[in-house]
């Protein structure tokens, strides 16, 4: 399946100048392209970022522009529409929880359905958001979990809150991925002529705090310096065993560095990346604890 990648960077980082921490939060309100975070929508045809001009649709929430299943012609027929994007969050604590909330407005055809979708990366495959998160907004329940209602009749506020993610490892210990995605699903009917689609605007993103409730004194400790950086960067880390790698991801989750820990201090290359936010994890036996850097 084809894909169309868009680069866009998180403002909120670059205009700081400093790692990303517990609490921030991402805001897309699709009106500039500094402040989202990198995204990607697939196949062609479905969704455009721009200024809606349908029967219904005819502004954004925020002006100028949404995300929208086309700003101008209906949604095609009998395929299947996504828009990802990537929450990073900075493991400071065990427990990290995701949050994000976002205005959408639904003029769906006949078969038609939408719903959001996550992965962590111990995931096989992308989950539909479930019982395991706190829902505000109007859905249906079906056998294949919630969906949305096909028509809200305007512009609709929805929060999903997911209060405790985490993985048990051998040894009743537990680890937490700082990189979670997401993304916006429909899937169309037969027909779809004389409906508008699915339109979003402000979407805002956070990562909370939650217990853990078991043992995690051992948790090691990471930082880095300088941060942000532009040639080489230096990245303390304590209590780790001696197998462990140092690994940078760009936003959208794939690799771009893999480094083995040189014991306390390990100097690692960043003049070849582009500016951005990236995640740096140190990935050991059971404890992937990870910090954001900004590249410049």
């Amino acid at each position: 399946m084809e894909r169309v990648t868009i680069a866009l960077i998180c403002a909120l980082l670059l205009s700081r100048g400093y790692s990303q921490s517990l609490g921030d939060t991402l805001v897309m309100d699709f009106d500039d392209a500094a402040t989202l975070v990198l995204d990607s929508v697939y196949p062609p045809g479905c969704w455009q970022v721009g200024a809606p001009d349908k029967m219904l649709f005819t502004s954004a929430l925020s002006l100028p522009r949404a995300l929208v299943t086309d700003t101008v012609l209906h949604p095609p027929a009998n395929t299947t529409c996504y828009a990802e994007f990537t929450l990073l969050a900075n493991e400071e604590e065990w427990s990290n929880g995701r949050w994000f909330e976002f205005d959408h407005w639904l003029d769906l055809a006949p078969g038609s359905h939408a719903w959001m979708e996550a992965r962590d990366s111990w995931m096989v495959d992308w989950a539909r958001l479930t019982d395991g998160w706190f829902l505000q907004g109007t859905v249906n329940y079906t056998n294949e979990g919630p969906e949305f209602a096909p028509s809200t009749g305007g512009w609709e506020h929805v929060v999903f809150d997911s209060p405790c993610i985490g993985v048990m490892d051998g040894g009743n210990d537990r680890w937490y991925d700082p990189l979670m995605r997401i993304r916006f699903v429909l899937v169309t009917g037969d027909d779809t002529q004389g409906h508008d689609g699915w339109m979003i605007d402000d979407f805002r993103a956070t990562a909370t705090l939650c217990s853990g409730g078991i043992d995690e004194g051992n948790r090691p400790l990471l930082r880095m310096e300088p941060n942000p950086a532009s040639d080489r960067a230096t990245v303390h880390v304590e209590q780790v065993d001696a197998s462990a790698a140092i690994v940078v991801f760009r936003a959208d989750g794939t690799t771009v560095g893999r480094y083995r820990v040189q014991g306390r201090n390990t100097s690692i290359d960043v003049s070849t990346l582009p500016s951005g936010p990236y995640l740096v994890r140190v990935d050991g036996s059971m404890e992937r604890p990870a910090v954001l850097m900004v590249a410049n």
